[in-house]
């Protein structure tokens, strides 16, 4: 049997919270395979990068629940959450922009 970990005594469980890193993951993915993945020897520049970034938060705001919000209020405070949400996000983007440009190879050398 698998322990379970409570963030405060409001019953809210630390896998309740993975939650959002997983629909913010999913989303992401959709995103690389829908808009990226036709794209040869991609490189991202700033533009894109915000682009991404705005793009993911539109969809993944759509996507969470109410229930999931008052969830993360009971941590955060609600004013903050829809920061909170984009900042993960952000650090997504930034890491996958990271990866991608890191690994660019020039081909007209």
């Amino acid at each position: 049997m698998q322990e379970q970990y409570y963030l405060s005594s409001m019953d809210v469980k630390v896998e309740d919270l993975d939650i959002l890193d997983k629909i913010i993951d999913q989303e992401f993915t959709r995103y690389q395979i829908l808009k990226l993945g036709h794209i040869e020897n991609l490189y991202i520049k700033e533009d894109m990068q915000y682009q991404i970034i705005h793009d993911l938060s539109k969809t993944v705001m759509e996507n969470i629940s109410d229930n999931l919000k008052n969830k993360l209020s009971l941590i955060y405070k609600k004013e903050y959450i829809d920061d909170i949400i984009v900042q993960k996000i952000q650090y997504v983007v930034m890491q996958f922009v990271i990866d991608i440009n890191g690994s660019y190879r020039d081909g007209k050398k």
